[in-house]
């Protein structure tokens, strides 16, 4: 998903797109999203976010859709960030309406849901 705006950026300083990374983990860490399950990176005004977005294990409470929401506009009103593409296993945006919805089957808190699913996507084995 995308989202277009009028460029933040500040004139004379374009901000580095480590800069904006760090900003993005920033937000990120803030609200208790699990790092290891969500790519981060910027080419140019374009900060990409891929992988399984929840909160680390042991979280007080689950993400919503309120949530994602948040975390969504405060990554686009990062300086110098122009779009914001994401490209989640387990939420999804609704291109009329613009909310989130949840596709995960576990509660948003990470850690594996009793049948065995992962949150990245894939069944998960026990080998003898």
């Amino acid at each position: 998903m995308a989202l277009r705006k009028m460029s933040n950026s500040m004139p004379g300083k374009t901000p580095s797109h480590l800069d904006i990374n760090k900003a993005v983990r920033r937000i990120l860490v803030s609200q208790w999203i699990d790092l290891g399950r969500i790519s981060v990176h910027t080419v140019r005004t374009t900060v990409y976010l891929r992988g399984s977005l929840g909160r680390l294990p042991g979280s007080a409470s689950p993400l919503t859709t309120s949530n994602v929401d948040a975390l969504y506009r405060q990554i686009a009103a990062i300086n110098g960030v122009i779009h914001v593409e994401i490209q989640l296993d387990n939420w999804s945006r609704d291109s009329v309406t613009g909310g989130w919805t949840t596709t995960d089957r576990n509660d948003g808190r990470g850690g594996l849901a009793s049948d065995g699913f992962s949150p990245h996507g894939q069944k998960s084995y026990t080998v003898d």
